[in-house]
């Protein structure tokens, strides 16, 4: 085999691995969701879903709260958790647990309201570990999250059952090309 016949070969694999980098799809590409970012309600039941103050304080909890579900660098696992509202939401940072327990996880979220008339506003959640470690490693996947969501509107106990969709966000490459 000469030089010059060698240059086609080396040219294909070279074309090759760098398509295999950019496209993602070849296992070399290595990145990861640091947070997960909360969609608009998909569903609002309960015993108060009537109530439509209520409704609405519950769907400004949730819609773009950005949750940290990864006590342990990158892995989901049990530990304390953190989230955080969207911007201009009545509703601030979110501290709590996070208890995974075969492929159900469980969380819960004592929630933060600037709102005098809300207190006591309280999340608890339960997912798929297997959904959501998907999401966090595939841009544009999303997981369900079943809430169940209390709070006192004015001293009156209310309680909701929300679901929500987050998908994984603020990516970070782990490695790779």
């Amino acid at each position: 085999m000469n030089k010059l016949s060698v240059v086609p070969v080396l040219t294909l694999f070279a074309a090759l691995v760098l398509s295999a980098c950019q496209s993602g799809g070849g296992g070399l590409q290595n990145s990861i969701a640091q947070q997960f970012l909360g969609s608009a309600p998909v569903s609002v039941s309960g015993p108060d879903a009537d109530n439509e103050a209520a409704v609405n304080a519950s769907e400004d909890m949730v819609t773009g709260r950005r949750f940290d579900l990864t006590p342990s660098g990158f892995t989901i696992a049990s530990g304390n958790v953190n989230s955080t509202a969207a911007a201009g939401s009545d509703f601030g940072v979110a501290g709590g647990t996070l208890d995974v327990s075969g492929d159900t996880a469980t969380v819960g979220l004592d929630v933060f309201s600037t709102n005098p008339d809300i207190t006591n506003a309280h999340m608890d959640g339960t997912f798929s570990l297997s959904d959501a470690t998907q999401a966090m490693t595939h841009p544009g996947e999303s997981f369900m999250v079943d809430w169940h969501i209390t709070f006192d509107y004015v001293g009156i106990p209310i309680s909701l059952d929300v679901q929500q969709q987050l998908t994984g966000s603020d990516f970070v490459n782990q490695g790779g090309s």
